[in-house]
């Protein structure tokens, strides 16, 4: 967003598109409203324009702009450690094991409305929205279930230190179809 109430576009990192109210906003395949503020990381548009700046990116000033239906359920952004969820500070700071950020697993699905529980026989952790499991995994391993029989490969085993369970924050994006804020510009 701009201090003016326009937004900046950032496209695969080598062109930026600069929006205003003046641009014509068209949702795909509806007849629904979209707003400059609906535009988040992750979006994806077809942009109509006349011209590019000729700069390293390239800048345009579109007249439309087609959005396509959001594919994520958020977005994520690190910022020194610090954890920020759709823009917002969780007050979650991971930390940096072996080149992963290590984030808390309940810290984090708490932050996305969800509930964790730990079965400590087997040291199961299991992830819910409402009554449906989004994921389980055993602390240690280096997979997770999805769906009872459908496995994610972890970037690194989770762990636990100090009675907190640590995931890749990789793997919490994968694990919650989550946007990772490129910051390639």
């Amino acid at each position: 967003p701009r201090e003016d109430g326009g937004v900046d576009l950032y496209v695969s990192g080598d062109m930026v598109l600069h929006l205003s109210d003046a641009t014509e906003l068209t949702a795909y395949k509806t007849k629904n409203v979209v707003a400059l503020e609906d535009l988040k990381p992750g979006t994806r548009v077809l942009a109509w324009y006349d011209f590019v700046m000729m700069s390293l990116p390239g800048q345009a000033n579109p007249g439309k702009v087609m959005v396509f239906p959001y594919g994520y359920q958020g977005y994520v952004d690190t910022d020194a450690g610090k954890v920020l969820l759709n823009g917002q500070d969780t007050g979650i700071t991971g930390q940096a094991v072996d080149g992963r950020l290590m984030v808390p697993v309940r810290a984090m699905a708490e932050a996305l409305g969800c509930e964790v529980a730990w079965e400590a026989q087997t040291n199961a952790v299991a992830v819910k929205r409402g009554e449906d499991t989004l994921y389980t995994f055993t602390i240690g391993g280096d997979s997770a279930t999805l769906d009872s029989d459908l496995f994610l490969g972890l970037t690194v085993p989770s762990v636990a230190q100090d009675g907190v369970t640590y995931m890749a924050l990789d793997d919490m994006i994968s694990l919650h179809e989550l946007k990772l804020v490129d910051r390639a510009f």
